[in-house]
């Protein structure tokens, strides 16, 4: 555990949660200067290892260029909401600091052009410069001036920093794009895992007696948890049930893997019943990105799937993994109705087998 580290004048004192990329802390600065909660971001090792001395030369080596008292280098997170960007590389050490509200989506407003000046707060001079892929900001590089001089930054100084901005934006994208083929290889690898739990309990509860009815329930928990741990960035999973009744298909839970049971399905759920095909939204409000798929065989529905999470982009491979699980429910459900069917034929064939052995045993 790091809780009880210290990360510059930050004090770590407890978890707020993981996530694709790494572990968030919260954390509280007590120093002399002022007392302030903050999340702190720290990225997994090995994701760390490949961005950490690369940005960690490139502060030192701004610093003493432009005779820096403090560089920071923001990086957009493209697993958190659009316009959400963290500290990746600063003088106190930590991978990422934000306010502690979970509900200030941007960490750091970026100006629309280049600029220099002087900080309202403290009088001290700063600099930033945008890192550009196209027209779009995906990071920002600031430099805040030390006490003595020079006094200000110059725009000479903001000439010396955007050759080193640019080659920092194109490494962000390299980067962005190996961490989600990564992220994708490292998923179809834990859905063949999963597939191979799911089908042994699938053999073995389709070889029990009928009329268990937590044998649903035990199948399509399996599978929601499945789903969420291949996809570490979804924050829950649910399993519909298709109910008909007075005409009207309705769904009903069956299996979470949250404090949702018994919750109302989404819209995007219900639509997902009347258009017979996977459905995906990312609402512009901030709330997360859904995904629905029925779970059916052929024209045959006999529910959904629904996998959900925080982040403003859905995870690589998210969709493509939920229609598998989603089709392996559905033949597991028409395997199931299939054998009762075949259980009830058998058991109809048994019972007129022994009332024609009775009347043939009946007296003339």
């Amino acid at each position: 555990s790091r809780i009880g580290e210290r990360i510059g004048a930050y004090r770590i004192v407890g978890m707020l949660g993981s996530g694709g990329m790494g572990d968030v802390f919260k954390a509280i600065r007590d120093d002399e200067q002022y007392q302030s909660e903050v999340a702190i971001k720290l990225m997994r090792a090995d994701l760390r290892s490949q961005l950490a001395e690369l940005l960690s030369d490139v502060c030192g080596f701004i610093a003493f260029e432009l005779h820096a008292a403090e560089v920071s280098v923001f990086l957009e997170d493209p697993t958190q909401l659009p316009g959400r960007y963290a500290v990746f590389a600063h003088s106190d050490g930590a991978d990422a600091i934000e306010p502690c509200d979970p509900r200030q989506h941007t960490c750091i407003a970026v100006d629309p052009t280049d600029r220099t000046g002087f900080d309202p707060a403290t009088g001290a001079p700063f600099m930033e410069v945008r890192l550009l892929s196209g027209t779009h900001v995906n990071g920002l590089v600031r430099c805040l001036g030390a006490d003595g001089p020079p006094h200000h930054f110059t725009t000479s100084d903001l000439a010396l920093l955007r050759p080193v901005a640019a080659q920092l934006s194109r490494y962000w994208r390299t980067w962005l794009h190996r961490w989600a083929l990564s992220a994708e290889n490292e998923s179809w690898r834990r859905l063949a895992a999963g597939m191979t739990s799911l089908n042994k309990l699938v053999a073995e509860e389709l070889g029990r007696r009928s009329g268990d009815n937590g044998q649903e329930q035990r199948v399509a928990d399996l599978a929601a948890h499945i789903m969420c741990k291949i996809v570490p960035e979804s924050a829950a999973a649910m399993v519909y049930r298709t109910c008909r009744e007075n005409g009207v298909t309705e769904l009903v839970p069956v299996a979470h893997t949250h404090d949702g049971r018994g919750a109302a399905p989404s819209r995007l759920a219900e639509e997902t019943v009347r258009g017979h095909h996977q459905l995906t939204s990312v609402p512009d409000d901030g709330t997360g990105w859904v995904i629905c798929t029925p779970i059916g065989v052929g024209q045959r529905m006999f529910g959904v799937l629904e996998t959900s999470g925080p982040a403003a982009v859905v995870p690589p491979n998210s969709a493509q993994v939920n229609e598998i699980i989603g089709d392996q429910l559905g033949l597991y459900r028409h395997l199931h109705d299939t054998l009762g069917s075949l259980h009830d034929a058998r058991n109809r064939l048994e019972a007129g087998e022994e009332l024609a052995r009775d009347r043939e045993r009946e007296p003339l």
